[in-house]
Order: C-alpha cells, then structure tokens, then sequence
C-alpha cells in the first residue's frame, strides 16, 4: 500500500516539460489591431468635429443676435428721424432734379403733390441710412446725393434759399477713423482703402458702425463679449463667428427671403397678378414710407420684375462650417469720383436704392435678382451660411 502511495505522490510531482513561450504578435494579429484602432479614430475625430462644429454654431448665433439687436436698434430710429430738409429746400429739389420733375408736365399742378415730397424724404432717409450703417466703403466715402455737390450734380448750382443736406455727424467719424488708419500707415487714404479686401468689406463696416459714435462714447455697445480680429491685416477690425470668420453684413438685402422678409401668395381676385408667390409690398410696405411714395407690385413692369416698396430688413449671417456664400450682394463699385454730372443716374440707381436689380435671375423667386438673393449655382451653400433673420 505504501509502495502504491509513494509512486503515486512521484506521479504527481514529476516535472513537467514547458510549452514554448511566444513573445510577440503575428503580422495578421498587428495588421487588425491597427485596422481597429483606425476604426476607432475615425469615429471619435468625426464625432469631435461634430461637437467642435455643433459648438461654434451655437456661439455665432448666439453672437448673430447681439449683432442683430444692436443693428436694429439704430434701424428702428429712422421712423422718427428728423430729414434734415426744409420745406423750401424740398420744394426747389422737387422743381428741378430730374428723378423728381415728372410732375411738373401735369398743367393742373402748381405744387408738388404730397408723394413727390414724401419719395423726397424718403430718399432722404435711405440717403442718412447708407451714410450711417454702411456696408461697403462707397457709402462712408460717395458724395450724399442731397448735398450742396450732389445737388449741383443734378440740377446745377442751388440758390442761397436751399440748405442742403451735409453728411451726419457718425458718417464724418466713419471718415476720420479711416483717415488716422491710413496715417499710421503713412499711406495717403486711396492707396490705403486699397488694402480693403471685398470679402471682408462688410464685415468691417459692420465693426465701424457698431463701435463709433454714442456707443464707443459710453462704452456700453453690449458687444464687448464678442470675438473681434483682423483677419487681413488691413487694421480694420471684424467681429468674427466661431470658426473665426469675419460677419457678413447686407443693409438694404431686398432680394433675401425669410420670415422677416417672406414671399406669399398674393390675393388676386380679379386676375390682375401674374399668380407667382413674390413679396408683397401692399400688406408689408416698407415702415418708413406710409403713404406709398415708392410702390411697384411684382411683375408689374415685366415678368421678371421683382417689384417695390415692400419691407427690407438688415442681414447679418455667417458663412458657418464652409467657407462659401450662397446669397449674392450686387456689390456695387462705384466710386465718389465717378460720380458727376454726366452719370448722375448712379446716384439715385446703385446708391439710395434698396431695390436695386439685375438680370440674373434669383433662385427662390424666379425674378431678377436683388442684392441678398440667393444664387442659383449656390444654393446648396445658401443652406449652409447662418442667417440673422432665421434666429
């Protein structure tokens, strides 16, 4: 029993011989672990960017609408703005400016009928809104169409009775701060305004109204949280969206639809309108003109007549993720010095016009196209930008 005992604890305790011990990976075992991880990094770099891209839309609308707060606040002041024109002066223009005169072939009238003097001041109006919240540098620098020059322009020199209207107060600021930009440079101002690159133009306007004038005098303009640069270098700052790009900004977009600005289908009960969804300038006219001085119903003067008076709203957006810009600004390039007596035309026509057009054709109207319209060939990227109106 014992000698069974024994041979079994031997049995039991024999040593054994070991395995081969392996110390590393096979290639096919490498090749899937780095396949998996790839995998892996693929998902959490696009879920981040998703995040990082969800971030910055948040912050540029959160920014678009202290933009479009302080932009409207100065708008709204324009339905009780004091036109600087007096009666007199009014009546001398209405008498002998051309884009005003049409009535005078009227026998029967010995005075100007009220909607000639009303289009007055409202050109008048638009003339100090183009002055004041510029959005191309043509509108700090042109020559204001009521002016003692502009006036000259048109009719030939004014009599002493008439007190033309001079450039505001905020617009001169415009220019000094222009004038010191180029000085620090020690360039002359023309060469300087060169440096101005079109695609940021507006944003730089966009700075320069917001922070001159009462709100840089009390320090309270309520955008100081907002991301500023200079993303040419030109020393015109911008405020900028959260993928750091510079704002976008559209005074007068006519051609731009939205709920502030939308496109309706007209009542037309006895046949008269063409039947296309457009703006309507009868039951959404523009505030400032309440006796329809300014008035043309789409279609009217042809098919592809986007019409007039109808209500236009200031436009601030954000190129967002991509790059592009979907709406179309019919950027106009003239310039104070081309503006004299034999193209007077281009000074009512490309500067105190909102309703501006061209032949092209706008996509989500199927008209002739009006600045902030949306581009066919862009209109997938018009999806992309960030509009105030839509916040």
């Amino acid at each position: 029993m014992r000698d069974s005992y024994n041979s079994f604890v031997r049995l039991r305790t024999r040593r054994r011989t070991p395995r081969a011990v392996r110390l590393g990976f096979t290639l096919v075992e490498m090749i899937v672990v780095i396949a998996v991880i790839g995998i892996l990094a693929a998902i959490s770099w696009g879920t981040l960017q998703r995040v990082q891209n969800s971030v910055m839309q948040r912050k540029t609308e959160y920014d678009l609408k202290k933009i479009h707060n302080a932009v409207m606040a100065r708008w709204e002041e324009y339905q009780t703005r004091q036109v600087p024109l007096d009666a007199l002066t009014i009546e001398w223009i209405a008498n002998n400016c051309p884009s005003y005169t049409s009535w005078t072939s009227n026998p029967n009238l010995t005075r100007p009928p009220a909607y000639v003097v009303q289009r007055i001041r409202l050109d008048a109006l638009r003339d100090l809104q183009r002055m004041e919240m510029p959005d191309k540098l043509g509108d700090v620098c042109y020559i204001p169409y009521f002016s003692q020059r502009g006036l000259t322009n048109q009719a030939g020199a004014p009599p002493g009775f008439v007190r033309p209207m001079g450039r505001p107060s905020v617009a001169r600021e415009y220019v000094r701060t222009l004038v010191a930009k180029a000085d620090e440079r020690g360039m002359t101002i023309s060469d300087y305004l060169e440096l101005v690159k079109d695609e940021n133009m507006s944003g730089e306007m966009l700075y320069l109204m917001l922070t001159s004038g009462n709100q840089r005098r009390s320090g309270r303009s309520g955008l100081e949280s907002l991301t500023i640069g200079d993303t040419d270098g030109d020393g015109m700052p911008e405020f900028l969206d959260g993928w750091g790009r510079p704002f976008v900004f559209f005074r007068w977009p006519a051609g731009f639809v939205s709920d502030l600005q939308p496109i309706v289908e007209r009542p037309d009960p006895d046949g008269t309108l063409d039947g296309m969804p457009s703006r309507d300038p009868v039951n959404d006219h523009d505030p400032l003109d309440p006796i329809f001085a300014d008035f043309l119903q789409p279609g009217t003067a042809n098919a592809n007549d986007p019409g007039r008076g109808f209500r236009v709203v200031p436009l601030i957006l954000s190129r967002g993720a991509d790059v592009g810009l979907g709406i179309d600004p019919l950027t106009n390039n003239t310039t104070p010095n081309q503006i004299n007596a034999a193209n007077v035309s281009l000074i009512r026509q490309n500067i105190i016009d909102p309703y501006r057009k061209v032949a092209s054709k706008n996509a989500l109207t199927n008209r002739h196209m009006q600045p902030g319209g949306v581009i066919t060939s862009n209109y997938e990227i018009s999806l992309k930008n960030i509009y105030s109106h839509n916040l």
